[in-house]
């Protein structure tokens, strides 16, 4: 069809640390992580144990092993932003950071 994925670069834990593709997706309705990011990071938040859920993807299923609180930053024109998201590890998922429609829903509550 010709349509691309929106991407940035961003920064897990803290500003400047464990620079990580995020890539945007309106067609997922939570925040992924993979696990092999997870091992990779300095100050890896602990994982801990989420809602049990069941990923269905084009490739088949993947397991999910927890769910992580983590400080995400994005450089803008106007400095870093920084925003807290709550991400499921996916062992085996191939895209390093993945940002789905729940993000959009945690940060539409606040505004007005």
């Amino acid at each position: 069809l010709g349509a691309k994925s929106v991407q940035a670069n961003g920064y897990l834990m803290d500003y400047g640390e464990n620079q990580t593709a995020v890539m945007i997706d309106s067609g997922s309705d939570i925040t992924l992580i993979s696990e092999k990011v997870t091992k990779t990071m300095k100050n890896s938040p602990k994982i801990k144990q989420g809602h049990k859920i069941n990923l269905l993807e084009v490739t088949g299923k993947s397991q999910v092993t927890g769910l992580m609180t983590i400080p995400l930053f994005f450089l803008t024109d106007k400095g870093p932003v920084t925003m807290t998201v709550e991400a499921y590890v996916v062992k085996g998922m191939s895209t390093p950071f993945l940002i789905g429609n729940n993000f959009a829903d945690q940060f539409s509550k606040g505004s007005t």
